[in-house]
């Protein structure tokens, strides 16, 4: 058996156990109730604002490097179009899955096929850092919670918190020896993809961070229809810390990663099992709207080629 098939056996065992733990006590007309009080106008902002994170912020990033491929004019909309498909794909494949087919749509756009590459990774890459240091600060910043309520020592805290910028600092250790490893000839060619330039840098960065912020005023927006006062600050640092784990590869649509994670936190600030539980769907039904309309734009993009041909 492949390491990668126990690592997601693991996973999905894990899961399972935790969604059992959750939904075990749980009367599911509790559940509904809690669901029908959230407000319409509500539920719609929240998913609004978690449709611009999401199809956004995907959107604003790439077209800081890639929107001189595309024709002028549509550059932004071309772009949009094929974030929206893309969200179909991410609610059944696993993330690695996804980033192939943004590729191959990058190729049929025009792109070169080391650009398209490079501006993937480096999309990943700034994920990774931004919401890595975020979740280090909030780890640090509910240390003395986190202790009192899970029962961790400090030292296991304090390491958790490391492991996050620890491993943004592999990742650049990584860039760094490729760099040194492969030569003038790999500086030359990651030159040419005019992606590590200082202001667009800047500029994506700032793109991966607001998205995040939007994304987390989504959830305030949810906690806040269940009368569940949280500063946006906190929502915000949580939020990235899920974002963090949605990452991982065998993660299909970030299910289960987001999931774990609220059954571990929120009880933490006092939020009952059915409260975690009805939040869990709230956040999920986002999830499943977007594949939806993702969709929808994919059954679109396949009846007009079938149209020209």
């Amino acid at each position: 058996m492949k390491v990668s098939n126990i690592i997601k056996f693991i996973f999905f065992s894990v899961l399972i156990y935790f969604v059992w733990l959750t939904f075990k006590n749980i009367s599911f007309i509790d559940i509904c109730a809690a669901i029908q009080s959230i407000d319409t106008i509500t539920y719609g902002a929240a998913f609004f604002l978690m449709l611009t994170s999401t199809i956004g912020g995907q959107s604003a990033f790439f077209i800081i490097y890639i929107r001189r491929y595309f024709n002028a004019h549509n550059a932004l909309i071309e772009i949009i179009k094929i974030n929206v498909a893309l969200q179909f794909y991410t609610l059944i494949l696993p993330g690695g899955a996804v980033a192939l087919i943004r590729h191959k749509k990058f190729l049929n756009s025009g792109l070169p096929v080391l650009k398209s590459l490079g501006v993937i990774v480096f999309y990943r890459l700034m994920l990774l850092a931004v919401s890595s240091i975020v979740a280090a600060i909030y780890i640090a910043k509910h240390s003395v919670l986190f202790m009192s309520e899970l029962d961790l020592s400090s030292e296991y805290l304090y390491t958790s918190s490391i492991f996050f910028v620890f491993l943004f600092l592999v990742l650049l250790s990584i860039v760094l020896f490729l760099l040194k490893k492969r030569g003038r000839g790999l500086i030359a060619r990651i030159q040419g993809l005019e992606i590590f330039v200082l202001k667009p840098m800047i500029f994506s960065g700032l793109t991966v961070l607001i998205s995040l912020m939007l994304g987390a005023l989504s959830y305030w927006l949810v906690f806040l229809s269940f009368d569940i006062t949280f500063s946006f600050l906190d929502v915000f640092m949580l939020r990235s810390t899920i974002f963090f784990f949605q990452i991982i590869p065998f993660s299909i649509a970030g299910v289960g990663v987001r999931e774990i994670i609220l059954a571990i936190i929120l009880p933490i600030y006092g939020i009952n099992e059915t409260l975690t539980a009805t939040i869990m769907i709230v956040v999920f039904s986002f999830q499943l709207l977007l594949g939806l309309i993702g969709g929808a734009q994919e059954l679109f993009n396949n009846y007009k080629k079938g149209a020209r041909t």
